[in-house]
């Protein structure tokens, strides 16, 4: 197995470079030496079985491991994992409810009824929920840790920019991050600790948690990735990590990479 770094979905700046579509993805990551892409389907699924083919095939060709983000409002969980199986991804990220009205209880049940049925959509994908970012979000740590224990093809993805947002600002130090992911381990055996989803950018907060996702700058109050690759190393973990910067995500992508291999 090997760590995977990967941009999330399409932004501005690949259209700029003068590609067109997500089909493109595949070659240009090459390019670049990256071995992951996140399809998003945040604003809903508009593609084709014909497209998720090509995906699939040119992603094989490069050599590009895939993951899908299904987003809250426009789709069904079970919609999002029959497109994954389409474009051969292994696994689908799902955002999980807000609390803010209805019982944590209950919103815990309602994911997890939600995620038990998408599993009949495909026996090759993997669900894993998002640690999020609003403190009226189900999504804790915790929460994540029991949520995956549900089921073992659910695997925390942890999104640790939310977690640094969830946290107003408190930075993640090596040892924290080395915590986490043995008790991921302990939880979830090691070979699901070895699949873990992680999301990587700087981002802005309120008192209330996430705000927004930010490409990474030299601002006093940025999230600092570093201790989080570092405890990925130490631990020897081969996870699907995600760069969500929202403009240069694929040369953050690269940054990311280009640390956990050469300065760690």
């Amino acid at each position: 197995m090997t760590t995977v770094f990967a941009p999330f979905g399409n932004t501005e700046y690949f259209f700029k470079k003068g590609y067109n579509s997500s089909l493109e993805m595949p070659s240009y990551l090459a390019e670049t030496d990256l071995n992951g892409y996140e399809y998003s389907l945040e604003e809903g699924i508009h593609i084709s079985d014909d497209s998720c083919e090509i995906l699939k095939n040119e992603s094989k060709k490069h050599g590009i491991s895939l993951s899908v983000y299904s987003g809250k409002f426009f789709n069904s969980l079970n919609d999002c994992v029959t497109v994954a199986e389409k474009i051969g991804a292994d696994r689908v990220i799902v955002p999980l409810g807000n609390c803010a009205v209805t019982s944590r209880k209950e919103v815990y049940n309602n994911e997890l009824s939600k995620m038990k049925n998408a599993l009949l959509e495909s026996d090759n994908v993997y669900i894993c929920p998002e640690l999020m970012g609003l403190i009226h979000d189900l999504g804790t740590f915790e929460e994540l840790l029991n949520l995956s224990s549900e089921d073992e093809r659910f695997i925390p993805a942890i999104n640790f920019p939310n977690l640094f947002s969830r946290n107003i600002g408190k930075q993640i130090d090596c040892d924290a991050a080395i915590a986490m992911f043995k008790k991921v381990e302990k939880v979830l055996g090691r070979e699901r600790a070895n699949k873990i989803h992680i999301y990587l950018s700087d981002v802005e907060y309120t008192n209330q948690g996430y705000k927004k996702y930010k490409d990474f700058s030299n601002d006093d109050n940025r999230f600092d990735y570093k201790p989080i690759l570092e405890a990925v190393k130490k631990m020897r973990l081969t996870p699907f990590i995600v760069c969500r910067s929202p403009y240069n995500c694929y040369n953050e992508a690269i940054m990311l990479k280009n640390y956990y291999i050469n300065e760690i």
